[in-house]
């Protein structure tokens, strides 16, 4: 990552990263806000990905099962 001095460099959450000039013969003012997530949003998010991978697993495990015995009949 560059240090130039006209550049400001940001990585979101994501992982992406945006770069914003800024020219010379200006005065910038920067503002950063940041909403946290609430409890209940975390909360709801972590049961979401839990009961999706536990559902994931579970169709891989039938459906490795209906193969195993369509091969074997």
């Amino acid at each position: 990552m560059s240090t130039d001095p006209n550049h400001i460099h940001i990585t979101l959450r994501d992982g992406e990263e945006k770069r914003i000039s800024i020219p010379d013969d200006e005065d910038v003012r920067i503002e950063i806000t940041y909403e946290p997530q609430s409890i209940t949003s975390l909360a709801f998010k972590s049961i979401n990905n839990l009961l999706g991978s536990i559902f994931r697993t579970l169709f891989w495990i039938i459906f490795v099962l209906i193969l195993a015995y369509l091969i074997t009949k």
